[in-house]
């Protein structure tokens, strides 16, 4: 067990809370990205179950976003 300072922040539910301000942790980013370059490169992506399957996850995501300062996060996730 290990003991961090509050400055350095500690994480919650996928963000990273330190003094002052609240931001999504990076593996919340990365994996966002991840999933959405993963649903790019299927051939049959506009089926209506893919649609369903990424409209779900991306409301997920954006979901945790708009709750913090996530202005260019948000901009940059658009597919």
């Amino acid at each position: 067990m290990s003991i961090n300072l509050l400055n350095k922040g500690f994480y919650f539910i996928g963000y990273v809370i330190k003094p002052g301000r609240i931001n999504l942790r990076k593996a919340v980013i990365n994996k966002s990205f991840y999933k959405v370059n993963k649903w790019n490169c299927l051939p049959d992506k506009f089926t209506e179950p893919k649609l369903l399957q990424i409209r779900d996850l991306m409301n997920g995501f954006l979901g945790l976003a708009v709750k913090v300062d996530s202005y260019k996060y948000r901009k940059k996730i658009r597919f």
